[in-house]
């Protein structure tokens, strides 16, 4: 996990949240799914889902502005339900695209 994604979860779940999911990453970095097909999964497929709010503390704006960049376009979300999700890599996707240099 890069460490900027596991900076923002010591920030949202605090620092022993933080800590256990990196030695839980360093203990076991890959998980077999199927035996017979071979197929892995890392933890790097695992996903850390925030609510509006929580994207907006991480981005350092309102979970209005959040909102309107849903809306454009500029920010994928995720709809569990009637609720509006965003994945952490989508964040720092975002972060990366918005650079002004």
């Amino acid at each position: 996990m890069p460490i900027s994604a596991i900076t923002a979860l010591a920030r949202l779940l605090g620092r022993q949240a933080a800590k256990e999911l990196v030695e839980a990453e360093q203990a076991d970095p890959v998980t077999p799914l199927n035996k017979d097909e071979g197929a892995r999964m890392t933890s790097q497929s695992l996903f850390a889902f925030l609510r509006p709010k929580e994207a907006a503390d991480f981005l350092s704006v309102s979970a209005r502005t959040i909102k309107r960049l849903v809306s454009e376009g500029s920010l994928p979300a995720v709809r569990v339900r009637n609720s509006m999700r965003f994945k952490l890599q989508d964040l720092e996707l975002y972060i990366e695209r918005s650079r002004w240099s």
